[in-house]
């Protein structure tokens, strides 16, 4: 217990380096309203997300415990973002700066901290939303969508993964042997990006027309799902989006079936054409898992990185990062905002700040060291 403490000491001491700016409460309030990030990310539990988060959130679960049992959530949940303006918060900003260094560490390189978290958001009566719904960020998943928002801070870049790292990974959202709905804009997201390996309408009736590329197979149980999906172990591995009356009883009938990827239960047929889409009239669809090789391959890599298993290795090795000594600051000096024309001021805030407490926090490190080499 004492050596798991003193590591979690040394890992908070390490974020001061960690490259991200920091965010007040009116900075990251504007930014939200302008539009300038591309993703707002929770790293709480889901327990607290369910209970109330900033809307438009994406919850990457206990990503400041990575290698603890808490853990659920990877920086590889945001691979093909690594780019991408970036804002992390939890309650009050102590977990966060844990999860920014473990962002920084695999190559994400415009990152931003909401230093006052859910509750400084909460102390102004701003907006909150409630339930269990995560964004699924759009620059995620095969097809990366470009990112807008602002630039990055103006520090050395990090390389990216590799093309074939990124194809191989996918957002997960949750433990693998839990269930997420998704509302009909996130599963246009998804199918977009080509992270749907199987999508199954479960309902009574097709005859209204169905969503395009589902597979037509009626309500699923423990009785006939031996029947109906016979020839479907080749798709085990793959996301799966059910969808229609039952689903949510068709979604423990798979998992028990075999079925070990991320399970979904998709918007009903009236949510997804109240959100502007059409049906179909068209034949089932086959799955691709079914039949190709490499929809297969794409779905095992898929799995393999739910598992927390190695990934490929970036073509390039990193590149070591060495910030510039911060100028002198006098307390006279405003702080710009990230958002100003002048971005190198906003990070040079931040390393001025950190300058200001260095002498006391790196005397309190090198202080420490003798106390820890003599403990452990």
């Amino acid at each position: 217990m004492l050596r798991n403490a003193l590591s979690s000491l040394f890992l908070l001491l390490q974020c001061v380096s960690a490259t991200f700016v920091d965010l007040s409460l009116q900075e990251f309030a504007d930014g939200v309203n302008d539009g300038r990030y591309n993703i707002l990310v929770d790293v709480r539990t889901s327990r607290e997300y369910e209970n109330g988060h900033i809307p438009n959130s994406t919850l990457l679960e206990n990503l400041a415990s990575l290698g603890n049992a808490a853990q659920v959530a990877t920086p590889a949940d945001l691979s093909g973002c690594e780019s991408c303006p970036i804002v992390v918060y939890d309650s009050n900003g102590a977990r966060s700066r844990v999860a920014l260094e473990f962002l920084t560490e695999a190559g994400f390189t415009n990152l931003y901290l909401f230093e006052g978290g859910i509750d400084a958001w909460k102390s102004q009566q701003f907006v909150m939303e409630e339930g269990t719904d995560s964004v699924i960020p759009p620059c995620t998943g095969v097809e990366s969508i470009a990112c807008s928002g602002v630039p990055a801070p103006t520090t050395p870049a990090l390389p990216s993964p590799s093309p074939t790292a990124a194809m191989s990974l996918s957002p997960t959202y949750g433990r693998l042997d839990e269930s997420r709905r998704l509302s009909a804009e996130q599963l246009m997201r998804i199918k977009e990006n080509g992270d749907v390996g199987v999508l199954l309408d479960v309902r009574e009736d097709f005859s209204g027309g169905h969503i395009s590329g589902a597979t037509l197979v009626g309500p699923l149980s423990f009785d006939n799902v031996e029947e109906k999906l016979a020839s479907f172990e080749p798709c085990f591995r793959c996301s799966v989006v059910v969808y229609g009356e039952s689903a949510a009883n068709a979604i423990v009938v798979l998992r028990s079936h075999g079925f070990a990827s991320h399970l979904y239960e998709g918007p009903s047929v009236r949510e997804w054409q109240d959100s502007g889409n059409t049906l179909t009239t068209d034949e089932s669809d086959e799955p691709a898992c079914l039949s190709e090789t490499a929809t297969q391959f794409a779905c095992e890599q898929q799995w393999l990185s739910f598992q927390n298993m190695p990934f490929v290795a970036p073509t390039n090795p990193p590149v070591p990062v060495s910030l510039p000594t911060p100028a002198p600051v006098s307390e006279s000096t405003s702080t710009n905002s990230p958002s100003s024309n002048n971005s190198p001021t906003a990070v040079d805030s931040v390393l001025s700040s950190a300058a200001d407490k260095g002498s006391f926090v790196w005397g309190t490190v090198l202080s420490f060291s003798w106390l820890f080499a003599f403990l452990l």
